[in-house]
């Protein structure tokens, strides 16, 4: 197995915990909202927190309603993360492609026995809003000009011609980007978290045993990284069948200095 923490480290504190696989966070305004991708199962998908713990579903329970087969429109099909990311014409590209996912030292595989793969799971925008970051769940960041994306007169070909290679990164489950450019990225593989500086420079913000498998992260408007450490490596979906999750799920929670990019959130 890959070398992990063997500590806790005390800055990361529990902020909730649940009875699902939870993998999304986002707050506003005095606000806690949760999101489940039923990778253990069929429920509820996103639900607001109240003060005494209490999941409400959000906007409501048709919203939330699990049916085998439904039109789209007033209900959630799957929900992955409970943020917005830009859209683009990068399809096919290279750097899109994910490879095989590690994960705790093992290569993910699915309820067919074949390796997974998972291909640019992860956007950031810088707070100039001059770059698009992103990468396959399996590692290796990139980066394009938003410009590009923004107009459709651009061809193709320019436009993976002006993808740049920027960075190579370990197996992740989730990104954040704060006020400063800084971009925080789990490594699934070592249960830490790693800040990306603008200049590229890397360094490790935690490692804690804790974090099996950080996801879709979040950072609150007093500069606090939110981390679901949501488990899926160890779900049947990513699992070979195997239920492997330890419950409940925790969202910790740690100091960072830097609030949101503003363009992310506010």
């Amino acid at each position: 197995m890959t070398e992990t923490a063997a500590t806790e480290d005390r800055r990361i504190v529990p902020a909730l915990s649940n009875d699902r696989v939870c993998n999304a966070v986002a707050t506003g305004e005095g606000r806690v909202f949760v999101g489940y991708p039923s990778a253990d199962g069929p429920g509820l998908q996103v639900a607001e927190v109240t003060a005494a713990g209490r999941r409400i579903p959000y906007p409501d329970e048709a919203w939330n309603a699990v049916l085998d087969d439904h039109e789209p429109d007033g209900a959630f099909v799957h929900v992955n993360a409970l943020r917005i990311g830009p859209d683009g014409q990068l399809d096919h590209h290279p750097s899109t492609v994910g490879g095989p996912l590690r994960a705790d030292g093992q290569v993910l595989r699915g309820r067919d026995g074949d390796e997974i793969r998972l291909h640019a799971d992860q956007l950031e925008v810088s707070p100039d809003g001059r770059y698009l970051y992103y990468q396959p769940a399996s590692g290796g960041l990139a980066r394009v000009e938003t410009r590009l994306l923004d107009d459709p007169a651009v061809p193709a070909e320019a436009l993976a011609g002006a993808v740049e290679d920027w960075l190579a990164t370990p197996a992740t489950g989730g990104t954040a980007i704060d006020a400063t450019g800084t971009i925080y990225l789990s490594d699934v593989d070592r249960r830490r978290i790693l800040a990306i500086a603008p200049d590229r420079t890397v360094r490790t913000v935690a490692a804690d045993p804790r974090l099996v498998w950080v996801d879709a992260m979040w950072i609150d408007a007093i500069g606090e990284l939110w981390l679901p450490a949501a488990q899926l490596n160890r779900a049947p979906g990513l699992a070979s069948r195997t239920q492997g999750v330890d419950y409940p799920t925790w969202i910790y929670r740690m100091p960072i200095g830097a609030g949101p990019a503003p363009n992310d959130h506010g």
